[in-house]
């Protein structure tokens, strides 16, 4: 404010400290470009090397050389776990190319490998459902980097060159495999072997439900050297990999991390992993949860419309990004190959609070630190309240309090403004710069770039991840009112530090009109066809998702005699928008049946299950009566080998399962009947779906390199005197090949019917049986 003359009215002062209200067009415009300067950061990356450029730089990750390991892996197609392309073609270049370094290696490195085939099964939690997790024959291409002397410790780093259905697996995770090939060759150059040993997982059954990396953590003769992780995976198919999980609770991680060229990492992401509203997980999890491992979670997530797509191919992966990754990776794993906490890494214990400044740098500190930091501002918020833009910082302050007391960690989006605003307010007050109208304003605007440039930053990751994922949330949540509770969080956190500066402008009205025209007109943009959700464009991808399976159904009743047998299109709704969207578009949409019958009489409403979070929207999906399907391959069986009285209580069913490499298996033992115990898991999940007010089990049986029969048993435990049937079971065959597939034409003329906008993420047959024991 300007200093009050003697004998000035307060009115005459308000007009004198008034500014001119295209100020506030300004302060609009240095908003924007506060956030513009954030997104051209975020979007920066470092040159990519040639393979010529290794001359000069013998020590550097290449990022032409990892470009070219990822198109001879790529060019493979998909690489379905079970699959000729995942089994045999995939495991044979990894080996190929492994070899080709271990000969041109240093000759002061130890080196070796090991084609790891696993069978094995394990429960997984989800919410609100998991499911038993069963596989055999499933490949692990695994290199070891051996220590200078025999070492029982290990760092591993891991990822998987698997794919789904359709998709080429460009970024998921066709380029973290050639990262890790061009690191290993890079290690295996050096003339200094490691302290600690470094292991490299090629798992090949993650998108089968992360299996293949249960199978190396439980079984492999080097499992139990292993350390520390560093994950690698991805959720997007652009932009930097980010770090969004470390630890648990291990904050010495993060002094090596912080070292890498281009840090880029937020304990938000870690936050928002773990509250489950995202609908995956990683091989990290396995790790962490089957052998008690420590470490680093990264993936990349921006243009998540690519993801599990035919679209997540070679060519759209920028040069740079291989030299970004290769950079960082290379750089964490040769700290840690040296880092003596590895010997004991349960020491130096507690958890951390850690973000990256523009990938400059990165800022972390133990939770306790946290403390400090808070109780301090508050002191000085006290102290300084009434010289202070007081209000605004009292709001945050108070957030800030109550987010630490209920233990979430990225509260210090809301510290980094409230610090800066303490710093740029005490200059102003130690300097009487308050007497200077426009040079305090000048200064203040200065102390709030920063804060800005950062807030805005993480809305920005925030938005490129959630908005994508938005697509795959199902019906059941109309994500507009997520995001729009974040964006209106995020533009009052950004902007609420320069709305006491507009109270200063004349002429406020005018402000208030453009901000109304501005708020209307995108209102209109929104309502007209440029806001149309959906793009097929390349320049602008953002395809409505559809999974589509052709699929027979065969119910059988108490007597073994048929009752139900019929084929239909089955397709999954995987945003909020389907099937409106499509009606007036696909094929057959008029002749879509309810699946409330379905759903009574048969398990899982007699359909194919991709996951168990799917389980709670199955009838509100799609059903479309079609002609059968063809199957070329076998069909899946079930045989009741035997059944044992184990006492008068409890009898025993022995099953034998046959069929595709891909199944699913549904059981649900008649009221008044309980599992007791299943062969396959240690123990009986507690959460288990409820059909017709039944418990349920869900299995899922993945098969690699050969199929092979799953063979279980399950205890139930009856009344006294029980005679009648005891358990419903179904079994499901997938057939996701499509080189197998042979498809009806009615199948190819409602695939083919579907608009240019969207993406069919499965193609498949499926063929589902149901018995009554």
């Amino acid at each position: 404010m300007c200093r009050v003359e003697k004998g000035t009215s307060k009115t005459e002062d308000n007009q004198e400290n008034r500014i001119s209200f295209l100020f506030g067009i300004f302060f609009l415009l240095y908003i924007c470009l506060a956030i513009g300067v954030s997104y051209l950061i975020e979007n920066w990356m470092p040159t990519a090397l040639t393979i010529e450029d290794e001359l000069g730089n013998p020590d550097r990750f290449i990022g032409e050389r990892a470009q070219n390991y990822l198109k001879g892996l790529t060019d493979l197609g998909p690489r379905i776990t079970g699959s000729y392309q995942n089994e045999i073609l995939a495991v044979n270049y990894l080996e190929a190319t492994i070899q080709d370094i271990i000969n041109n290696k240093s000759n002061a490195q130890n080196i070796e490998y090991d084609i790891n085939v696993v069978t094995g099964s394990y429960y997984l939690g989800y919410k609100p459902y998991g499911s038993i997790n069963a596989y055999a024959n499933l490949q692990n291409v695994v290199v070891k980097v051996n220590a200078v002397n025999a070492s029982a410790n290990s760092i591993l780093i891991n990822s998987h060159f698997d794919t789904v259905v359709t998709s080429p697996g460009g970024s998921d995770a066709g380029i973290n495999c050639a990262v890790m090939l061009e690191v290993i060759r890079k290690l295996s150059q050096s003339a200094e072997p490691p302290t600690n040993n470094l292991i490299f997982l090629f798992n090949g059954g993650e998108e089968a439900n992360i299996l293949a990396s249960h199978g190396f953590i439980t079984q492999h003769k080097w499992a139990p050297t292993v350390k520390v992780v560093v994950n690698l995976e991805a959720t997007g198919a652009d932009g930097k990999e980010i770090l969004f999980q470390s630890g648990p609770d291990r904050a010495w991680l993060m002094k090596y991390y912080s070292k890498v060229p281009y840090p880029f990492g937020h304990v938000a992401g870690e936050e928002i992993f773990k509250s489950n509203i995202i609908s995956s997980d990683t091989d990290f999890r396995i790790f962490r949860d089957f052998g008690g491992v420590i470490g680093y979670d990264f993936a990349y997530f921006k243009d998540g419309y690519r993801y599990h797509t035919k679209y997540d191919g070679f060519d759209n992966i920028k040069k740079e990004r291989y030299q970004r990754t290769g950079d960082n990776i290379l750089r964490l794993v040769r700290e840690l190959a040296n880092a003596p906490e590895v010997v004991n890494p349960e020491e130096n214990s507690g958890g951390s609070v850690y973000f990256d400044v523009l990938g400059l740098f990165m800022i972390y500190y133990e939770e306790r630190t946290e403390i400090i930091i808070n109780v301090l501002d508050e002191i000085s918020l006290v102290e300084d309240v009434l010289t202070q833009i007081h209000l605004i910082r009292i709001i945050w302050t108070a957030v800030l309090i109550c987010g630490f007391g209920l233990g979430i960690k990225s509260v210090y989006l809301f510290m980094i403004p409230v610090l800066f605003n303490t710093l740029v307010l005490t200059i102003i007050h130690i300097f009487k710069l308050y007497y200077y109208k426009y040079i305090w304003i000048f200064v203040y605007l200065l102390g709030t770039f920063i804060p800005t440039v950062l807030v805005g930053a993480v809305a920005y990751h925030v938005l490129s991840l959630f908005i994508p994922i938005c697509g795959r949330f199902g019906t059941s949540l109309n994500p507009e009112f997520m995001i729009g509770a974040f964006t209106v969080t995020a533009t009052i956190l950004i902007t609420c530090y320069y709305m006491p500066l507009f109270s200063l402008l004349s002429k406020q009205i005018f402000i208030l009109i453009f901000l109304g025209a501005l708020f209307f007109g995108t209102i209109i943009v929104i309502l007209t066809p440029i806001g149309f959700p959906y793009s097929a464009d390349k320049d602008r991808l953002a395809p409505q998702r559809f999974p589509v399976f052709h699929t027979q159904r065969v119910y059988h009743d108490e007597n073994g005699n048929i009752f139900q047998n019929d084929s239909g299109f089955y397709f999954r709704h995987m945003d909020y928008n389907s099937p409106r969207s499509i009606k007036n578009h696909v094929l057959g949409m008029g002749n879509v049946t309810s699946l409330q019958k379905d759903c009574e009489v048969a398990l899982f409403c007699g359909l194919p299950v991709s996951y168990s979070r799917d389980l709670e929207e199955l009838e509100s999906n799609s059903w479309i009566p079609s002609e059968a399907p063809i199957f070329t391959d076998a069909l899946p069986t079930l045989t009741l080998n035997s059944i044992v009285l184990v006492s008068d209580e409890i009898k025993r069913y022995h099953f034998t399962i046959t069929g595709p490499n891909s199944m699913d298996i549904y059981l649900s033992p008649k009221e008044g009947i309980n599992f007791l115990n299943i062969s396959l898991n240690t123990f009986l999940p507690t959460e288990q779906p409820l059909w017709n007010n039944r418990p349920t089990l869900y299995i899922l049986y993945a098969n690699g390199k050969e199929n092979v029969p799953l063979h279980f048993f399950v205890d139930f435990e009856l009344p006294e005197n029980w005679s009648k049937s005891i358990v419903d079971i179904a079994v499901v065959g997938k057939y996701n090949q499509a080189d197998n597939n042979i498809y009806t034409k009615e199948f190819q003329d409602f695939m083919n019917s579907f608009p240019e906008w969207t993406v069919i993420t499965t193609i498949a047959l499926a063929y589902y049986e149901s018995w009554v024991y």
